[in-house]
């Protein structure tokens, strides 16, 4: 099951998203809808209820870019987020994948195909990043020891 956290004010554009949900996903998905940047942060303090942020940039508290930017600063960049935008800027969209958004859709945009796969390439993308984060940590943790080794046999050399 795919867990999607909409964040659509418009209740056209909610109702359209849902619709070509149903279609696009072969397996089941749930998705909750919030309709401003408070509600869908307050909404991401469990970040394990969400697999996926459908994020629309144009809302009540919150318009543009500085839409994402707050979200992914609130939400530690925990979640994967694909902007579902009225705003067909291709220069919007370009800074917009910068920042670390996985996928920027217009809604003129909106078929089965390609929600579906921005979805799941979203979420994919988000859990290699996190793996290969996860094996740096590893890695610099095990480097760090082997300092302190080496650290603590040359301090041992000195003082003899």
């Amino acid at each position: 099951m795919i867990r999607i956290l909409l964040v659509e004010d418009n209740d056209n554009d909610a109702r359209i998203t849902e619709s070509v949900l149903k279609i696009a996903t072969r397996e089941s998905f749930m998705y909750t809808r919030v309709v401003d940047l408070a509600s869908a942060i307050l909404a991401c303090d469990n970040t394990q209820a969400f697999d996926v942020v459908l994020l629309d940039l144009s809302l009540p508290d919150s318009s543009g870019l500085t839409t994402f930017t707050q979200f992914n600063t609130s939400t530690y960049g925990c979640l994967p987020v694909v902007i579902l935008s009225g705003l067909s800027d291709p220069k919007i969209a370009t800074e917009a994948v910068k920042m670390g958004a996985q996928d920027y859709i217009t809604k003129d945009e909106l078929i089965p195909g390609v929600i579906c796969r921005s979805l799941r390439y979203a979420i994919e993308r988000h859990k290699s990043s996190e793996e290969h984060l996860h094996r740096s940590k590893i890695e610099l943790e095990t480097a760090r020891q082997k300092l302190i080794e080496i650290a603590d046999s040359l301090h041992t050399k000195i003082i003899r």
